[in-house]
């Protein structure tokens, strides 16, 4: 059953405000919001831990706040059962569905609480935009690099570097937006480059 609905309750609408989010993503069936102070709430469905509330109810009703992050978050994405988030440090965390090694390529199972990830690949690089896919997970550096990991990367049995045949030489990337089945990136000097399913 969807946990999507309208808040018709004046109540639960005047819940949701008092938490000055200026985030919310959705999910399936589960929400992940980021407040203006920084703070991270999860609600919906919890079965896989994609809400990052460790209990064993397999539903949040409101949303509550996850005590994980020891800096200010600034940033979050979802896929279909998992989620993550991005704090003023440059630190990923993930959380949720692993059964594509979309929140932890070390680990078999679903991952229950947030857990930072660490990307081996990184030389003196900071992590500045973050992207989730429907079961894939997507960072992009200051020096305009894009590393995946998920879907399409068990193969290799850890995170990839994509490569790009930029049009300009010089360019970079700045973020990269995932739909279901494709994949979009935006660069400095304003090209654009798609890949995915073509089906219209």
């Amino acid at each position: 059953k969807s946990l999507h609905k309208k808040l018709d309750d004046k109540n639960e609408k005047k819940d949701m405000k008092q938490h000055d989010f200026i985030q919310i993503k959705t999910g399936i069936n589960h929400f992940i919001g980021l407040t203006k102070q920084g703070h991270v709430m999860g609600w919906g469905d919890n079965e896989k831990g994609q809400c990052g509330i460790e209990t064993t109810t397999n539903i949040i009703e409101t949303p509550t706040k996850i005590n994980v992050f020891n800096d200010k978050v600034t940033a979050i994405s979802v896929g279909n059962d998992h989620s993550i988030a991005l704090t003023e440090k440059g630190d990923v965390y993930c959380w949720g569905s692993n059964d594509e090694k979309q929140s932890s390529m070390e680990n078999e199972s679903n991952i229950r609480r947030p857990t930072k990830y660490t990307l081996p690949l990184l030389i003196d690089e900071n992590i500045t935009q973050i992207d989730a896919g429907e079961s894939d997970t997507f960072v992009t550096t200051n020096h305009g690099n894009v590393y995946q990991w998920g879907f399409q990367c068990q193969r290799f049995q850890k995170p990839r570097k994509l490569s790009i045949d930029m049009q300009h030489s010089k360019d970079q990337i700045t973020h990269i937006l995932r739909g279901v089945s494709h994949n979009v990136l935006y660069t400095q000097k304003g090209d654009m480059y798609t890949w995915g399913n073509h089906i219209l």
